[in-house]
């Protein structure tokens, strides 16, 4: 087909309408290009668009793609009757555009920044049409259909490459609806990917929220390509200038894998390509054999959602039918692969795929394979792909049947646990609770909590759950800001129910813990719900192995629901060891659980403080790039026999009218005279880090000399002046004192309170 050139303005613009959207590419690549409206992917992007609202459509001539600039570089080049490099760009709106706005726009007129702000909130996105008469969808992106009320969260945009092509951001995922079930169970949840695209339109900047599709070009690459291709557009980390084109995806492919052919055209993919295709990329991935593995629909869908609410794409290869008039199955030749981006879970269950036969977040749902063919058993099931009713909201029944036999998941190298592991977990411990469930009203905890009571009346709310990967930096972000409710008003009767001082210091003390210790940089988090209320969560560290201890961590959401259910675990909860290899960290789980030993590091944090580093180093307490040495420094480990005063000569000395102290790191008591240094003409003090040695240590401050004994402080400002509990910990310290020295009397100082 030759090239065909007109001497016309470089875009064109038109209504949005069925005959306006193939005169357009008629006039841009010539008369004897086909009907474009004979594809049944066009009919679906028409009836998406349409369904979006779109008004018009505006066709940008002579666009350089980036992706189809690689194919033809590795093939098309070298055909005698290619149509060239270039390519055209429909560009869509919700509202009215002519030449008349966009020349105000482009001539910088009165008003036209106000005019770009309303083209671009009213852009639908674009479609690249390549110069190949049948299969000439090129990288198209739509804006991806709301899931919820509130808009997704905008991510910095990237500047527009200076070669015309579409700049990308990071992708995002639109949360799942209000009510939230178990993983794998009925509830109104509804996600998909999607990515903001920024578009330079002859330096008109939009943007548009979706993941890349495009039409299989049956020369250079297979379906499995394409839905490679888009998997990776929706991989929030990757960078997208440096995804390879469909062409270098397929050559990835075949070329390391023996007995393939270096060569195009190109029919299918196998699974082992798939495969090595994910290696080259440098991504890890966890792939099922549904052939040998069957999962059940339950845990297919578990696995759907818990890896979109991870941000992760799943690909999917199966054997393909043509549902019949009669409502039978016609199979086709050739298996086929899409790529997962979203699920809606309500009356039923779907899932939207990017279908290259059909189009963008195209529409599947699960329905029973014995429904269609009588041969299959009531555990068999397929992805129903369905198209819209036209002019409705309504859904056509399924047109084709797509019967899972591979499932990949590409993932971040990081991930060496694949989310069965996490997903199991979850299913174990929550069937543990239901068997558990009845020894609730036993429990001893006061006051009686919701759980406890529902136990007794026999109406125990079910534990379910929720899993999704996660960086260990965006869960603590998360957790940093969550404070566990002080109140909690038990839906079921109405009783309020507060939580005590003591439950509440213990829990702030634990979410410290967790937000100062270390974890792997990924981690499986595995919610769980009481009702629909977020009790606790576990997170299972996604580094480590199927023969690990891989629960890392437990966090509280709620004191009042988490507690009576941990202490049932932690009590009652056991383990039966499994034949085979368990799929499963219940074990680790109930570990975590169970009261371990107390470290002398844990006592000493608990009875003396945290260890804490002296804020600053005076003048004369570091002279000569050497810490001023203390010589009435005394390190005391265990009760004296004798009296505080005979430590130390200058102890006694009447001059002296206190001492200062401090516990060391290792417990140890620390007592010194403050003593003085000339710098200079001056003579200036040298406090605690002379007796610390300048070491991390716990609460510090003074001893003062009054008739009868001593008086105690916690005057350190470069040790003390941070612990919200002094009190308490003044109050162990002054237990010390008295156990080391029985024959001196000490007591506490009146101190001003603190501002």
């Amino acid at each position: 087909m030759a090239a065909f050139f007109m001497p016309m303005n470089p875009f064109l613009i038109s209504s949005f309408e069925k005959q306006t959207l193939s005169n357009l590419v008629t006039q841009c690549f010539g008369s004897d290009f086909p009907d474009i409206l004979q594809k049944p992917q066009v009919d679906y992007i028409f009836n998406y668009l349409k369904d979006m609202g779109a008004v018009s459509v505006l066709l940008e001539r002579n666009y350089v793609d980036k992706d189809y600039l690689e194919d033809f570089s590795h093939y098309y080049v070298k055909r005698f009757g290619n149509a060239g490099h270039q390519c055209a760009r429909m560009h869509f709106f919700t509202r009215s555009v002519d030449h008349m706005l966009i020349d105000t726009i482009l001539e910088a007129r009165e008003g036209s920044e106000e005019l770009t702000l309303e083209l671009n909130d009213s852009y639908l996105g674009f479609m690249v049409i390549k110069p190949l008469p049948k299969t000439f969808i090129g990288k198209t992106c739509l804006k991806v259909m709301s899931d919820v009320d509130a808009p997704p969260v905008v991510a910095p945009m990237a500047d527009a490459d200076a070669d015309n092509t579409a700049v990308e951001s990071e992708p995002q995922v639109q949360e799942p609806g209000i009510e939230i079930g178990q993983t794998g169970q009925v509830g109104k949840r509804k996600c998909r990917l999607s990515r903001e695209y920024a578009v330079d339109l002859f330096g008109i900047k939009l943007s548009v929220w979706s993941i890349a599709f495009q039409e299989q070009d049956k020369v250079v690459s297979a379906c499995a390509s394409t839905a490679i291709w888009s998997s990776l557009h929706s991989l929030k980390w990757r960078d997208v200038k440096a995804i390879h084109s469909c062409s270098e995806i397929t050559l990835n492919a075949i070329n390391h894998i023996d007995g393939s052919s270096n060569s195009f055209p190109n029919k299918e993919l196998t699974n082992k390509q798939i495969l090595r295709c994910l290696d080259v990329e440098g991504l890890r991935h966890h792939s099922e054999d549904l052939k040998k593995q069957k999962l059940s629909e339950e845990d297919f869908l578990a696995t759907v959602t818990g890896h979109i609410d991870s941000h992760l794409p799943l690909l999917v290869m199966g054997s393909v039918s043509k549902v019949t008039y009669e409502g039978t199955l016609e199979d086709y030749d050739a298996g086929h692969a899409v790529c997962i981006l979203g699920y809606k879970v309500d009356s039923d269950s779907v899932v939207y795929v990017h279908d290259d036969r059909l189009g963008p977040y195209a529409r599947a749902k699960l329905v029973k394979l014995n429904r269609y063919d009588p041969d299959a058993s009531a555990d068999d099931w397929a992805l129903g792909l369905q198209r819209m009713i036209e002019g409705t909201d309504q859904w056509m029944e399924p047109h084709e049947l797509i019967v899972p036999e591979f499932l990949a998941m590409p993932t971040d190298t990081k991930a060496r646990l694949p989310f069965f592991y996490a997903h199991y977990t979850g299913q174990k411990i929550s069937t543990a609770f239901a068997d558990l469930a009845g020894l609730l009203s036993s429990s001893s905890t006061e006051p009686e909590t919701p759980v406890q009571g529902q136990a007794e009346s026999q109406a125990v709310e079910e534990l379910t759950y929720s899993v999704k990967l996660r960086s260990i930096s965006e869960i603590r972000q998360e957790i940093r800001k969550h404070a566990a409710p002080a109140e909690y008003v038990d839906p079921s009767t109405g009783e309020s129910i507060v939580v005590g001082a003591e439950a509440l210091d213990v829990w702030k003390r634990a979410k410290i813990k967790f937000l100062t210790s270390s974890f792997a940089r990924l981690q499986w988090e595995v919610q769980f719900f009481y009702g629909k209320v977020k009790a606790f969560r576990v997170f299972i560290d996604a580094s480590d192995i199927p023969q690990g201890n891989a629960v890392s961590a437990i966090y509280v959401d709620n004191i009042v629901l988490s507690t009576p259910l941990l202490e049932i675990f932690a009590v009652h909860g056991s383990y039966i060891a499994e034949r085979a290899a368990p799929v499963h960290f219940y074990q680790s789980f109930l570990s975590r659980l169970r009261d371990r030993e107390e470290t002398l590091e844990d006592y000493l944090d608990e009875t003396y403080g945290p260890l804490r580093a002296p804020i600053k180093l005076k003048e004369q307490e570091f002279l000569d790039g050497q810490i001023s040495t203390n010589p009435t420094r005394q390190v005391l480990r265990d009760p004296q026999r004798r009296r505080l005063m005979e430590l130390h000569d200058r102890f006694a000395q009447e001059k002296v009218a206190y001492l200062i102290w401090a516990i060391a790191h290792d417990g140890a008591l620390l007592i010194g005279e403050e003593i003085s240094l000339l710098i200079g003409s001056e003579l200036k003090p040298c406090g605690h880090p002379c007796i610390t040695k300048f070491r991390p240590a716990r609460i510090a401050g003074e001893l003062r000399k009054v008739d009868g004994g001593w008086l105690i402080n916690p005057k350190s400002g470069r040790y003390s002046g941070d612990y919200e509990d002094a009190t308490r910990l003044l109050g162990n310290c002054l237990e010390k004192f008295r156990l080391y020295f029985p024959h001196d009397t000490f007591n506490l100082e009146e101190l001003a309170p603190r501002p």
